[in-house]
């Protein structure tokens, strides 16, 4: 009997051992739990806070963004103002010479069938002057033209279209042709610059229409549809004729043509000449020292033709 009490004994001891450490166990085990569910607990309110840091960082990116926005639009309306303003002075400036008012004169440098590889040669040169012309561009879709488009827009010259083909035979066998084919080119243009032309120039002239029996009113009058006028030209270095003549024979063929009584130039020249690259400082200082301003043409100019 009391070996039996003895075993019991023994074996509520053991049990009591083992429900204490389990009960350790347990306690160990629900620590770490709590402590685990603590430290992730932790762990999501860092990354809250990360995560509200990032978005304010982005309402602050965004509020940046926004201001300078306002300020490029504000920029971007003020460069219109300057150059409504500068163009209005212009359009002025030119009508003074065109009626002999004073001693105004106004030359306009016109560069025709670009862009050309040597084109940023010349608005180099023009740069050095600090010379704005009128480019009649074709339809030249090579990424090898990209940074003289940049530069045209840039650098503030007038951009004008001269057809997307230059193809006598095709543009000049319909008002329609003519008319489909400087639409072209002027899509052409807005989508390289971002710029709308409304001045052209007939390739070979606008007396080319009726050599090829086409009516030249016809066609003007289909382009003021779509806020068009053109330009032709009274002086020129002769680059575009037959046969390639020294740069003296250029700079000489044009400032001989000019006489005391001029007061408006509108010059033809060809950006792929090599020879009219060399000549064109010597042309510039000339003009300059007989007292003529170089100035870009804009629809609103009297020399561009409406009708």
């Amino acid at each position: 009997m009391a070996k039996t009490k003895s075993k019991v004994r023994r074996y509520s001891a053991l049990i009591h051992t083992v429900l204490s450490f389990i009960l350790v166990i347990s306690g160990i085990i629900l620590l770490g739990m709590v402590i685990s569910k603590e430290s992730e607990l932790s762990k999501i309110k860092k990354n809250n806070r990360e995560i509200e840091n990032v978005i304010a960082q982005v309402n602050q990116n965004i509020d940046d963004y926004q201001l300078k926005l306002s300020e490029i639009e504000t920029l971007k309306s003020e460069i219109d103002e300057i150059k409504s303003t500068y163009f209005k002075n212009a359009v002025e400036l030119e009508t003074r010479a065109r009626n002999k008012e004073g001693d105004y004169k106004v030359a306009f440098m016109t560069f025709d069938d670009g862009p050309y590889r040597l084109t940023e040669k010349y608005l180099d040169c023009l740069k050095e002057y600090d010379v704005q012309a009128t480019f009649f561009l074709l339809k030249k879709d090579d990424e090898i033209y990209d940074d003289i488009y940049k530069r045209y827009k840039s650098e503030c010259h007038t951009i004008g279209n001269h057809t997307a083909s230059h193809k006598f035979r095709s543009i000049y066998s319909s008002e329609d042709a003519f008319i489909e084919d400087l639409k072209e080119n002027r899509d052409f243009i807005e989508e390289k610059l971002g710029y709308t032309t409304e001045v052209m120039r007939f390739p070979g002239g606008s007396a080319q229409c009726s050599y090829e029996g086409v009516s030249r009113s016809n066609i003007a009058e289909k382009m003021s549809e779509i806020h068009y006028g053109y330009v032709d030209w009274n002086c020129m270095t002769g680059d575009g004729e037959s046969g390639v003549k020294s740069s003296d024979y250029y700079y000489h063929r044009l400032i001989s043509s000019v006489t005391e009584d001029d007061r408006l130039l509108v010059i033809l020249m060809h950006d792929y000449s090599e020879n009219t690259l060399v000549a064109l400082p010597d042309i510039i200082e000339e003009l300059q020292r007989q007292g003529f301003v170089f100035l870009p043409l804009c629809y609103d100019s009297p020399t561009v033709k409406k009708q």
